[in-house]
């Protein structure tokens, strides 16, 4: 996962794929590598690949993947 995003800090990560969830990352690693088999879903995970990143300035990427046609979309606020 990234640790920066436009170079702001990514301080929330959220990944369906997974189910995968961390809060404040900026001030808990100098970086983020997940092993396989490490992350525990905490939620239920969803068929869809969908993964949310937060940075502390108050910004939102979303990215998914479509489930009609082979294609990546992604939602910013």
């Amino acid at each position: 996962y990234p640790l920066t995003i436009g170079g702001f800090p990514v301080s929330y990560i959220r990944d369906l794929t997974v189910g995968f969830e961390m809060r404040d990352v900026d001030k808990q690693a100098a970086s983020l590598d997940i092993a396989e088999g490490e992350c525990l879903p905490q939620f239920p995970v969803s068929s869809s690949h969908m993964i949310t990143f937060e940075t502390r300035n108050g910004g939102r990427l979303t990215m998914r993947t479509s489930g009609t046609e082979p294609k990546l979309k992604y939602y910013l606020e």
